[in-house]
């Protein structure tokens, strides 16, 4: 007896092993490609070496289609899991907004700038904030950055998500 193959649903996209993670992460460097090169979908997978067809499998929503062609949408609700920074060392923590994700992003930066030039001043405008969807205060002591880059806990290897590169 032959089995019933079962109908794809929204959370199949959600990975279940290393190499569905590393095609959802792929599929969100596409989808940020798009967004900051104003891409259409074609291009940018070419680009990050995907087919199409799995970008719209873990990201689709993050699209929406324009005749044949699909473009990305200014705002998505896709779940990214960013490393964040908190009194304890690093911890991740899953977003579901660009805004969010753009604001973590941005306060590495700052975070990159002072260790990279000793100027603490950048990160100012996020002291007293919290982080969005992690229920903490961003750090912003240049004592505990000091101490945390002594520690070699500041490597900014892989942060957000991972591109191919050329």
């Amino acid at each position: 007896m032959r089995r019933k193959q079962r109908k794809r649903t929204r959370k199949d996209a959600i990975p279940r092993n290393s190499r569905q993670a590393e095609l959802r992460e792929t599929a969100l460097a596409v989808v940020a490609l798009s967004r900051r090169e104003g891409l259409k979908l074609s291009t940018a997978a070419k680009i990050e070496g995907i087919r199409p067809r799995t970008v719209l499998r873990y990201a689709g929503s993050a699209f929406e289609k324009h005749g044949k062609e699909y473009r990305v949408k200014k705002t998505d609700r896709l779940s990214r899991t960013v490393v964040v920074l908190d009194s304890k060392g690093k911890r991740s923590v899953t977003v579901s907004s660009p805004r969010a994700a753009s604001q973590i992003a941005r306060y590495w930066n700052a975070v990159k700038k002072a260790q990279r030039t000793g100027d603490y001043s950048s990160l100012k405008k996020f002291r007293g904030k919290r982080v969005p969807y992690g229920g903490f205060n961003f750090v912003t002591s240049p004592a505990k950055l000091r101490k945390f880059a002594e520690a070699g806990v500041l490597d900014f290897e892989k942060l957000y998500w991972r591109g191919r590169v050329a």
